[in-house]
């Protein structure tokens, strides 16, 4: 991923996150980062001790991703399993789930990648 101008990845943003993280959930603005493989995902969320990471695997436009995080950020401040909120979002909002690409993750499980709406 991108971070200013340099490239960093999951595991060495892992170790310059402060801990600890217990019972946080990380959002990932940025476009693409949740298209690492699965493991990378559980990984950083296992090194970092979050309940969960989210964020979208494509680069989408900045109005489309705004217009979804005043739906996601509440929908994640009020949830408890992680599962449930991803089944909820693609029931609810597909359109959004699909254009971003959205993706949740936890130490221990990670939502399937879905395929971009046309």
């Amino acid at each position: 991923m991108q971070l200013g101008r340099d490239e960093i990845t999951l595991a060495e943003l892992a170790d310059l996150t402060p801990r600890p993280l217990a019972d946080q959930g990380i959002y990932f603005g940025s476009c693409g980062t949740m298209a690492a493989p699965d493991d990378e995902l559980r990984d950083f969320a296992a090194r970092t001790g979050v309940w969960a990471i989210a964020g979208s695997t494509r680069a989408v436009d900045w109005a489309v991703s705004a217009a979804f995080d005043f739906t996601l950020l509440p929908e994640l401040l009020d949830s408890i399993d992680v599962k449930k909120l991803y089944a909820r979002l693609c029931k609810r909002h597909p359109y959004f789930v699909d254009t971003l690409g959205l993706r949740l993750a936890t130490a221990d499980w990670v939502s399937p990648a879905r395929r971009a709406a046309s």
